[in-house]
C-alpha cells in the first residue's frame, strides 16, 4: 500500500498512530515519527484498531497510543503479530476527554447534524488511508461496548462491508495476560504471552 505519510502526518499525526512498537537503536536520535516513517514499508490497512477518544492531548506526530496507563496492551498484543503489526490505531472522536461518562453526556447534548459531522470526518480520515464503502478486506477491531455501540449508529454505514469486531477495552479489569490472550482469541492468533511479554519490556516508543 503507497501512503503519503509526510500528509498523513499532518492531517492524522496528533490522533492516531500505527501498530509498530519497536525501539530504534539510539532513542535519542529518534522520534516516533522518524520510526514510523522507517518501517514505512509494514504499514498497512488490513485492520483498523479503533477506540473511542483521547483521553489526553498529544502534541508529538504519531504518539497517540504509546503512554497511556494501560497502551503497553496494545504493544503486547500486536508488535509482533503478523497479521495485526503495522496497522494503523485511532478513535471516532477528536474529543479529550478522560471520563467516558462525561464524554457520554457531551455526545448526548450535540445535535444529530454534528454526529453526523463527527461520522463524516472519520469517513474521510479512512479514506486517507486508503478505506471507502467499497472496500472489503479490511477489519475494524473496536475497543469497548461503548465505541461499539456509536459505531453501529453513526459510522457503520459509510462502511458496509467491512467486518467489525469487538474486543473489551485495554482499560477494563483484569490482567495484562487476559486481555492480551482475549483479543488473540478474537482474531485466531495462536501466541504465548510469557515470552511477548519478556521481549517487550524494554524501553520503547
Amino acid at each position: 500500500m503507497e501512503l503519503n505519510l509526510n500528509k498523513l502526518k499532518g492531517l492524522h499525526g496528533k490522533y492516531a498512530t500505527w501498530a509498530i512498537w519497536e525501539a530504534p537503536k539510539n532513542l535519542s536520535k529518534k522520534t516516533i515519527a522518524d520510526f514510523i516513517e522507517d518501517n514505512k514499508n509494514q504499514l498497512h490497512n488490513n485492520y483498523v484498531l479503533i477506540g473511542l477518544n483521547a483521553s489526553a492531548p498529544r502534541y508529538n506526530d504519531w504518539g497517540s497510543f504509546r503512554d497511556g496507563k494501560h497502551d503497553r496492551k496494545l504493544m503486547y498484543a500486536f508488535s509482533d503479530s503478523k497479521i495485526i503489526k503495522g496497522c494503523y490505531i485511532t478513535d471516532l472522536y477528536r474529543i479529550i476527554e478522560s471520563k467516558s461518562l462525561s464524554l457520554k453526556k457531551e455526545l448526548k447534548n450535540k445535535s444529530e447534524k454534528e454526529m453526523r459531522d463527527y461520522a463524516l470526518r472519520f469517513k474521510n480520515e479512512m479514506a486517507d488511508i486508503g478505506i471507502n464503502n467499497h472496500t472489503t478486506e479490511t477489519k475494524f477491531l473496536i475497543f469497548g461496548r461503548m465505541a461499539f455501540d456509536y459505531y453501529e449508529k453513526y459510522f457503520k454505514n459509510y462502511f458496509p462491508h467491512i467486518k467489525v469486531i469487538r474486543c473489551r477495552h485495554y482499560s477494563a479489569r483484569g490482567t495484562d495476560k487476559e486481555w492480551v490472550e482475549g483479543v488473540w482469541r478474537l482474531l485466531g492468533i495462536n501466541d504465548n504471552f510469557d515470552p511477548v511479554i519478556n521481549k517487550k519490556t524494554a524501553k520503547h516508543f
